[in-house]
């Protein structure tokens, strides 16, 4: 958890239809599709269904004044998403979630180092 995003690893026990050929194009601001052809939730739908609630339940602290409002939009429109194929990728990436709470000062996204940093990437 961090103040202003939230990093996780999803587990999908199934088969989601990703091969091993990389994506030729970063899907960028196209928000993920909804539907998938065998039926089964998608990335985009399982990311809703946690955005959601927790919307709800922030709008409810604010309304009744457990929480300070927030000035924009509770969540961005798209999130970032890497396919963790090995156990090298799984442990580089528990690393980056694990440390970052300790790279919070450095952080291009701490509204006290706008326009000090280079972005960060995992």
């Amino acid at each position: 958890m961090m103040p202003n995003h939230v990093h996780g690893i999803l587990i999908i026990h199934e088969n989601v239809g990703a091969t091993f050929m990389a994506a030729r194009k970063r899907a960028g601001m196209n928000p993920a599709p909804t539907v998938r052809q065998n039926g089964g939730p998608t990335l985009g739908r399982i990311i809703g269904a946690f955005n959601s609630p927790t919307t709800r339940e922030y709008t409810r602290g604010t309304r009744s004044g457990t929480w300070p409002a927030s000035e924009t939009r509770l969540w961005q429109r798209n999130y970032y998403e890497h396919i963790l194929r090995n156990d090298e990728d799984w442990q580089r990436m528990h690393l980056y979630i694990e440390s970052n709470p300790a790279n919070w000062d450095a952080d291009d996204g701490n509204p006290g180092n706008v326009g000090r940093f280079p972005p960060c990437s995992p």
